[in-house]
C-alpha cells in the first residue's frame, strides 16, 4: 500500500518487488479486494503504465510514491467505480479475462485527458 487518500487506497505493483507478472498481479489484487469487501459499498479500480517511482519531498519529509499519467488515470478510474464494481483498464483486463469473463466494455472520459480510456467493468 502506497498511501491512504481520504477513503481511497493506492497500492503499487512493480517488477522490482512483485516480479515480472506485476501487471497481472495488480489486476488480480483488484478483483480479490473487491471480493473480500463484497459486503461494503466500495468500488475498486486498477490501471498500469509508466510512472516515476521514488522518494518525493525534501529535507526530513520524504514520501515514497508513484507519480505520473498512469497514476492519475488510476485515481480517475477509481472515482468511476460504483459500489460493487471493479474497473480495470482494458490492457489489465486482458491479462485476467480468461479467468474472469464478463462485465461490460466502456470508454471512460477522465478529467485532464483528451482521449477516453478503454475499461472493463466487472461486478464483484
Amino acid at each position: 500500500v502506497d498511501k491512504l487518500i481520504g477513503d481511497e487506497v493506492m497500492a503499487l505493483f512493480f517488477s522490482g518487488v512483485a516480479g515480472t507478472e506485476y501487471r497481472r498481479k495488480a489486476a488480480l489484487a483488484a478483483l480479490d479486494l473487491a471480493a473480500a469487501l463484497d459486503d461494503l459499498p466500495v468500488g475498486v479500480a486498477a490501471n498500469a503504465g509508466i510512472a516515476f517511482v521514488g522518494n518525493v519531498g525534501s529535507g526530513t519529509v520524504l514520501d515514497f510514491t508513484a507519480l505520473g499519467d498512469a497514476v492519475n488515470i488510476g485515481a480517475r478510474l477509481q472515482s468511476h467505480a460504483a459500489p460493487g464494481e471493479v474497473v480495470l483498464a482494458s490492457d489489465l483486463y486482458a491479462l485476467v479475462a480468461a479467468a474472469h469473463p464478463g462485465g461490460r466494455s466502456e470508454r471512460v472520459t477522465v478529467r485532464g485527458r483528451d482521449e477516453q480510456v478503454d475499461v472493463q467493468v466487472l461486478t464483484s
